[in-house]
């Protein structure tokens, strides 16, 4: 419930009981790497990569203000002399290949993620059928036990300000059902986590989000969104923007070269800036 576009304490509540995610998990089908973020480490290491000269000045003659590839030299070398811009531009290429080089040597491989996740939620349900009621007496003496009310010595028992910071310890955050409660939210976040990296095969997300990186780049360069066009004889992607990514791939090192762009390519024409 909202008043006065103020939410609600219990719509924060039920927002709380399994996290966001868990709270849109009926507004897919998502993708990975458009809709959310793929699974990867919090943190990770970007490689070193550099771009020579001459492939730099190769990349800024697809992009230098609408020039197309056959501009007179002359007319390149005034443009790309700019440095700023030529700066600009340099760094936004070499960002989206360390990225994608990045995500192509952490990101997680999604079966064995899911498996994870599977195995996971079954570990916490197992423990959770382990876990004594409050009531019982092995969760009696426990909570007991964890207060100090266990001893009969008044020497040996808590003070009354001990015993309340114990208690509400116990009752918020490290008693029975406080346990439970903080494993069905995780259950429900993992739940969330398997809905949103679903059964498919992702289409090539790492492709896309290269290619995507580049189009941004084009687009701060040229002011404008990429375009291409399809070739009528062989299908492929053509244009300056499909020449840009694919003299970009081959920039990248030979192990992470990607054998075909077209469809990364028409996807990010296709989509608006982002």
């Amino acid at each position: 419930m909202v008043v006065a576009g103020v939410p609600m304490a219990e719509d924060f509540e039920a927002l709380l009981l399994g996290g966001y995610c868990y709270s849109h998990r009926n507004a897919g089908p998502f993708s990975i790497g458009e809709d959310f973020e793929a699974p990867g480490p919090p943190a990770r290491i970007l490689p070193r990569i550099k771009i020579e000269q001459n492939t730099r000045d190769e990349l800024w003659s697809f992009v230098a203000n609408g020039t197309d590839i056959n501009a007179s030299e002359s007319s390149e070398a005034d443009i790309f002399n700019d440095a700023t811009k030529g700066a600009e531009f340099e760094s936004g290429v070499i960002d989206a290949m360390r990225w994608y080089v990045s995500d192509c040597q952490f990101q997680a491989e999604l079966p064995t993620f899911r498996k994870q996740l599977k195995e996971l939620r079954k570990a916490i349900e197992r423990f959770q059928s382990t876990i004594p009621d409050h009531d019982s007496p092995m969760g009696h003496f426990l909570h007991m036990t964890y207060t100090g009310e266990v001893f009969l010595r008044d020497q040996r028992k808590p003070s009354r300000r001990e015993m309340a910071a114990l208690q509400e310890r116990w009752r918020e955050h490290v008693g029975l059902a406080a346990i439970q409660s903080t494993l069905n939210t995780m259950l429900r976040n993992i739940e969330a986590a398997q809905l949103l990296v679903g059964n498919r095969k992702p289409r090539d997300h790492q492709v896309k989000g290269f290619v995507q990186a580049l189009a941004e780049v084009w687009k701060k360069a040229t002011g404008t969104w990429p375009r291409s066009s399809r070739d009528t004889g062989s299908f492929k992607q053509t244009g300056r923007f499909a020449q840009f990514v694919r003299a970009t791939n081959e920039s990248l090192p030979k192990t992470f070269r990607i054998p075909t762009l077209d469809a990364a390519i028409r996807a990010a024409c296709e989509a608006t800036d982002s």
